[in-house]
């Protein structure tokens, strides 16, 4: 199972063995089962937690972005971009408000995308970028 990008949520336990036939053997197996099932109740906390988030639009999908000063492009890189992701721009600066108008995304491949805007000394064209799909 690839990474989910959510804290504390990977793969489950894997299940114990199957429990031998001799008494001695079943009571260690019982200890090592018990261990087992405190893992995979702390997994499916994890994954009640998510799901939880995600109804209340914690989507785990936003980063950080600063415009490259004096260049013509920036690339974000992100391993939840694909070559189908919708990026949405929400500026947090004055500059990066007047550089919306010059934005627009020329590339987009898995896990990065080139963002080509106008050629600004600026260094404060920040926004919140939103990745979805």
């Amino acid at each position: 199972m690839p990474s989910s990008g959510y804290p504390g949520l990977t793969t489950p336990p894997n299940p114990p063995p199957a429990p031998p036939t001799d008494l001695r053997g079943v009571v260690a197996w019982l200890g090592n089962f018990a261990m087992w099932f405190q893992g995979v109740n702390r997994w499916r906390f994890a994954i009640y937690t998510v799901v939880n988030n995600i109804l209340l639009g914690k989507i785990n999908s936003n980063i950080n972005l600063t415009l490259t000063a004096s260049a013509s492009s920036t690339t974000i890189t992100d391993p939840r971009l694909t070559g189908d992701s919708a990026i949405m721009f929400t500026p947090t600066t004055l500059n990066a408000a007047n550089a919306l108008t010059t934005m627009r995304i020329t590339s987009r491949t898995k896990g990065s995308a080139t963002v080509t805007h106008a050629l600004d000394a600026a260094t404060d064209k920040t926004f919140r970028v939103c990745i979805i799909g």
